[in-house]
């Protein structure tokens, strides 16, 4: 179902507090009262009185919407009905707690994305909030009271309120409303509500409140959403340890205390991720997002290389990052990591979060710059050794077994060729047992007591792992290279699809082509049709369900990406790109992937790029269309204009004429004078008849609603048919007929035979002197029947020639007044042209005009 919303958004109004039983929802409900009162339309869409009685009483009066029931593990609940509150369109609706988590299959994950999409309505929203549900407050709030804080809203939601009203009692009267029973705690442990409410955790949450109310009131006087205050751009690593969302919230706190710009930034090192990991970043990231950070992603493999490269290109002037905790063997690798930081970024101040980075001290701390080697790459390692071993024994007596050591060494650099950190680190400690177990004499035992054979060893494994640690590094850089590469070409190719399309079908066809080639799925490009809406004409299987089809609508209407991964609509299977043009949306990108995985940062940014060019070509595809469709209205309806004018002229004529003859004969009294009137109104109804019919028989043809059909016909007899209707009414005109010796059969559609004779003849009687004959001429020759209709006028000029069978053409000669509608040589070509024949015009030698119409044998 398609909604449509207002361009004007709602104003959003919280009632916020430091915590709850301050009273937010009476006072909200108090206001909401008063706004009745005065006639503004209130409605209530979920509010939440929790058995308090004089809470309830204030929802008498307000129209209440009935919530809406949600299927959940087989257990049914109830939840905000959005689209009963879009539809019934009220002033103002009421949404307590901002903060709620919605249940799977909820079209947003959260109360707040519902509220939103009510605002973008044009809806105004009265709701609910407390300092502990603010996202960059959470952790505080965490150290503060020792709970854990499940349900936040974004910082950005709460600035965009048009009016923040802070509900504030002092902690010695919100203890005492405790005491009383006047709070609801929900199903909170005694032990969570004594340290939740402690006087001095009470006092730090007032503090917050109020210091959050004073900054919001503070940047709205400051009018901050005009214009930056101050030159300073902050930035924060972002990565997917969980602990990254300590740091962006810190940078969030931080850079609205200095009104400055932020960016979260994630450097891709090539660190091979699991589901659940990749899963985290995502989240990470979209987490800074909703905080407001420009998010940017790189690839490098040298992570202070790939700040440094950022904060270059963002002029970023202050870089936040948490402070590293030491541990025993991760200090030995990473104890420099902020001294190069530093020497890289010299222009950028360096803020050391007391947040500890948590670096686990596991493989993949230990090789950071690493992808997974596959198993194989392992038991090649293992082959080698051995092979490398059974050379070496039968080299021994030879080369001696210091020199064994060279074997080992290449063993190494052959397999740096293809092979990963792992397993060069697995072959090197394979042949350094194998060296000193077997070959060095006494075999079969480990002389790790000899001081030069130990320590030969450890150089050997030394430069083993060294030259493991390089060839890999120089293979990860060229498969981040080869990445860049591999998405500048996709891109590449995109364009071309984009700048060749000739259509908007070529172009989804092309581009779904080269998208098959990256992602592992299916893909469907749905475009607004005429009337604005989006249309499914031809789309996937997957959108014949209701439920896929009712998320494409949504992310059209709301230009916001939903669906599997996303927190919007996510019991949807395919994901939902709003296809954006200039100031609009022009479709719809779907993305049905084959294995359901979350996609990554990269796949996401190529998909939106895609999405964005294909978005401008569509636009100008659409715009293209409309300006055409303008301009051939607006000749359609000159045309139209100039063909009524003709018609309603060339009818008047005759009907005047008609007129005219009868008011004569209600006066005459000669006989041979009413004779002569009755013919001449004759012939002016057979002239009438006759524009009449042409109008009717092109729009039978250009409906298609015409029958054709063909019967045999004596081609002498018919000729002498047409012929006579001409001799009744023409009776000064002269016409000759010339026939083939041989009698002769067609099989035409007589009807319409007829009618395009007849315009022939009529035409020529038109434009020929009326002393002069008009000639009906039949002929066979090579293999064609030619039927042509001769007169002595004045020849058509060389300049009408090509446009003479034009719709509505008519021919400007000098001396002949047309009384037609340029319909009747449009007809005639018409009906030849069905007959599988063509229509000929000429001037003849002798002077006058030729037309002939040619069929062939075959049809006849």
């Amino acid at each position: 179902m398609i909604k449509s919303f207002s361009n004007q958004q709602g104003r959003l109004k919280i009632f916020f507090g430091m915590c709850s039983g301050v009273g937010k929802t009476y006072t909200m409900l108090e206001q909401a009262q008063n706004q009745r009162k005065e006639g503004t339309h209130v409605v209530v869409g979920i509010v939440n009185t929790h058995g308090r009685v004089e809470t309830s009483e204030l929802l008498k009066n307000l129209k209440i919407i009935p919530l809406k029931w949600f299927n959940y593990n087989n257990r049914a609940f109830e939840g905000l009905d959005v689209d009963a509150i879009i539809q019934l369109k009220p002033q103002i609706v009421l949404i307590d707690e901002l903060e709620h988590v919605n249940l799977p299959g909820s079209r947003h994950a959260n109360r707040w994305q519902d509220v939103s999409e009510i605002l973008e309505a044009g809806i105004d929203v009265y709701t609910t909030l407390n300092v502990q549900n603010i996202e960059s407050r959470k952790e505080v709030v965490e150290n503060i009271t020792g709970l854990q804080i499940q349900e936040t809203v974004p910082d950005l939601f709460f600035e965009r309120a048009s009016d923040i009203e802070l509900i504030d009692i002092t902690p010695d009267d919100l203890l005492q409303r405790l005491k009383e029973g006047k709070v609801y705690l929900g199903e909170l442990p005694r032990q969570d509500i004594e340290k939740f409410f402690r006087e001095e955790s009470l006092i730090a949450l007032r503090e917050i409140a109020l210091r959050m109310t004073a900054e919001k009131i503070d940047h709205e006087l400051h009018g901050i959403n005009q214009e930056w205050k101050t030159k300073e751009r902050l930035m924060v690593a972002v990565s997917h340890n969980p602990h990254s969302q300590r740091l962006i919230r810190a940078a969030r706190t931080l850079a609205f205390e200095m009104d400055a710009q932020w960016v979260a930034v994630h450097v891709d090192t090539d660190l091979a991720l699991s589901d659940a990991e990749q899963a985290n970043l995502m989240k990470n990231l979209s987490l800074a997002h909703d905080l407001g950070a420009e998010v940017v992603t790189i690839a490098d493999i040298d992570l202070v290389n790939g700040l440094q490269r950022v904060t270059k290109q963002k002029s970023i002037t202050q870089l936040l990052i948490g402070r590293p905790r030491k541990q025993k063997i991760l200090h030995y690798f990473k104890k420099n990591f902020i001294d190069k930081l530093i020497e890289a970024t010299p222009n950028v101040d360096i803020v050391i979060l007391r947040h500890d980075l948590i670096t686990e001290l596991s493989f993949k701390a230990l090789f950071p710059h690493r992808q997974l080697s596959p198993l194989i790459d392992y038991g090649y390692a293992v082959l080698s050794s051995f092979f490398t071993l059974l050379i070496s024994y039968i080299a021994t007596p030879w080369l001696g077994y210091h020199g064994i050591g060279i074997i080992f060494i290449a063993n190494i650099l052959f397999l740096s060729f293809f092979a990963g950190r792992g397993p060069i680190f697995l072959a090197a400690v394979l042949n350094g047992i194998f060296w000193n177990f077997i070959l060095i004499p006494p075999s079969f035992e480990f002389k790790l007591g000899v001081t030069e054979d130990s320590g030969l060893l450890i150089i050997y494994l030394l430069v083993a792992l060294v030259v493991g640690m390089l060839s890999s590094r120089v293979r990860e850089n060229e498969r981040l290279l080869n990445i860049r590469e591999e998405n500048a070409e996709f891109l590449f190719e995109i364009e071309k699809v984009i700048v060749n399309a000739s259509s908007i079908a070529i172009l989804k066809e092309g581009i779904i082509v080269q998208l098959k080639k990256l992602f592992k799925g299916d893909f469907d490009f749905l475009i607004k049709n005429k009337e604005n809406q989006l249309s499914l004409v031809d789309s996937l299987p997957l959108l014949k369900d209701e439920k896929e089809e009712n998320t494409a609508f949504w992310v059209f209407n709301h230009s916001k990406i939903a669906g599997w991964s996303t927190d919007t609509l996510p019991q949807s299977r395919g994901i939902y790109f709003p296809i954006r043009g200039l100031g609009e949306t022009v479709g719809v990108m779907v993305f049905l992937p084959k294995y359901f995985r979350p996609l990554s940062n990269n796949e996401m940014s190529l998909l939106q790029t895609v999405n964005q060019q294909v978005g401008t070509f569509i636009q100008r595809a659409l715009l293209k269309e409309k300006t055409s469709e303008n301009i051939y209205s607006q000749e359609a309806q000159k045309a139209q204009k100039a063909i009524f004018s003709s018609f309603s002229y060339n009818i008047n004529v005759p009907v005047l004429k008609i007129e005219k003859n009868i008011e004569s004969l209600k006066q005459e009294v000669s006989e041979i004078r009413k004779e002569f009137l009755i013919k001449q109104t004759e012939k002016n109804l057979a002239h009438l008849k006759e524009l009449l019919d042409n109008v009717l028989t092109m729009s039978k043809l250009s409906t298609g609603l015409m029958q054709f059909v063909k019967i045999e016909e004596h081609l002498e007899i018919f000729l002498k048919s047409v012929l006579l209707k001409f001799k009744d009414s023409w009776e000064l005109r002269t016409f000759e007929t010339k026939l083939p010796s041989d009698a002769v059969k067609v099989n035409i559609d007589k009807e319409l035979m007829s009618i395009a004779l007849s315009n022939l003849i009529t035409n020529a009687i038109e434009y020929s002197p009326i002393s002069s004959p008009i000639v009906l001429e039949a002929q066979i020759r090579d293999k064609q029947l030619i039927i042509s209709v001769l007169d002595e006028g004045p020849g058509i000029p060389a300049h009408i020639l090509p446009h003479i069978f034009e719709k509505f053409y008519q021919a400007d000669v000098p001396g002949v007044e047309s009384t037609g509608l340029g319909l009747g040589l449009s007809v005639t070509r018409v009906i030849v042209e069905m007959h599988q024949g063509k229509l000929q015009a000429a001037n003849r030698s002798t002077g006058g005009a030729e037309f002939s119409l040619i069929i062939p044998l075959a049809s006849i």
